[in-house]
């Protein structure tokens, strides 16, 4: 039992440093639209090579109440959701979630508390996010996982001085070195890129090449430089990817800064086989286009439809992701802009200013920067974001 709850824990530690600026990724935070076969024999689909070990065994969804059950469904449910965060795959979060429904809905189990916290981050329910971690630290103030995951919540909402006081518990009393790269998080969203810099480039000197952190603290001083225009941006990305390979949100990041620095050729390289990321086929669809590949008219068909599919069953496809193909490839600026308020709503991270702004400025409207400005005044964001250039 003992093992099976470090495991979990080691896991949880893990998905919240993948997840961690970013927030962004987020195309992964959708459901994926429901459709119902129309017979029995269709394919419903198929999980690609190495999803084997993460499906669950037959009687998986009898609800487990406690011992070594219970915790054999928590240690699936957080191998799921750490899949799905280096993945992008929003399967298996629907399957993360079919587990958790199974548990009672007023457990006061710090486990399952935070994963139903990070599935509800992951469906960009960031109130019920933090309704759950506020109940899970009112139960365990000293949590450190807890108490950054609901700082990066913050964060996405654009809630940089509740987010700092998580980060000042986490360094004064908690867990110093989790603080350090909450701070880091901190200093890069408020565009404080040298205080960034000099806190990353500290945590990496110490940590070791075992540390899950350390692949977390890599990406995050590869966007402080790619941000700031330093030269050794694109050799930090490269380090960032070869520390973790498999991380689609390691790859899209990768894959903005190509963009934004005009190498465009390289992006499909960098994502390949990521198709079952939206976001990573948005990033390869613009470059196509910028690029003027040969793919370019196939990539914005398929992403057409992948977007038409998701509204036609209900669902919302990642509103940032949208309102830049539609500012980008369609040229319905209007559209985008009115796409990117609504996101800015909800989430208020570096790229949804930067596509909110190039949307008004595209549709000559300035008025509608002024929900930006005013949030920008109070939070201290402004020297941080971007005035419309490329994510």
């Amino acid at each position: 039992m003992r093992s099976n709850l470090k495991k979990t824990r080691n896991l949880w530690i893990f998905t919240v440093m993948i997840a961690l600026l970013a927030i962004a990724m987020p195309a992964a935070a959708q459901r994926p639209p429901r459709v119902v076969p129309d017979h029995g024999d269709a394919l419903v689909g198929r999980l690609p090579r190495g999803y084997a070990g993460l499906e669950p065994a037959a009687n998986a969804l009898i609800p487990s109440r406690s011992g070594a059950g219970l915790d054999a469904d928590i240690a699936r449910i957080g191998s799921l959701l750490q899949a799905a965060s280096m993945t992008g795959d929003t399967r298996l979060v629907a399957r993360a979630d079919a587990l958790l429904a199974h548990q009672p809905m007023r457990s006061d189990n710090p486990d399952v508390l935070r994963l139903r916290a990070y599935s509800a981050q992951h469906r960009h329910d960031f109130s019920g996010a933090l309704r759950l971690l506020d109940q899970l630290i009112n139960v365990q103030p000293r949590n450190a996982s807890a108490r950054l995951s609901r700082a990066e919540v913050q964060l996405v909402q654009g809630r940089i001085d509740k987010a700092r006081a998580d980060c000042r518990a986490l360094a004064l009393g908690i867990d110093a070195d989790t603080g350090l790269l909450c701070a880091a998080s901190l200093a890069l969203r408020t565009g404080g890129y040298i205080e960034a810099s000099a806190l990353l480039d500290r945590l990496l000197d110490q940590f070791k090449s075992t540390d899950s952190r350390r692949a977390f603290a890599l990406l995050a001083r590869a966007e402080v430089a790619g941000r700031a225009g330093d030269a050794d941006a694109d050799a930090r990305y490269r380090a960032a990817v070869t520390a973790s390979p498999g991380d689609i949100r390691t790859r899209v990041s990768y894959a903005r800064y190509l963009r934004r620095v005009g190498r465009d050729a390289e992006v499909e390289q960098v994502l390949a086989g990521s198709e079952q990321s939206d976001t990573a086929q948005l990033q390869r669809t613009l470059a196509a286009v910028a690029g003027k590949r040969g793919n370019a008219q196939s990539l914005v068909a398929s992403q057409s439809r992948r977007y038409e599919l998701a509204h036609a069953m209900g669902s919302q496809p990642e509103m940032r992701d949208e309102a830049e193909f539609l500012l980008v490839v369609k040229q319905r600026p209007d559209q985008a802009l009115a796409l990117a308020l609504r996101n800015f709503e909800q989430q208020r991270d570096h790229e949804d200013v930067d596509i909110l702004v190039r949307a008004a400025n595209a549709a000559h409207q300035p008025a509608a920067l002024d929900g930006l400005h005013a949030w920008q005044r109070v939070q201290g964001t402004a020297s941080a974001d971007n005035a419309g250039g490329q994510p």
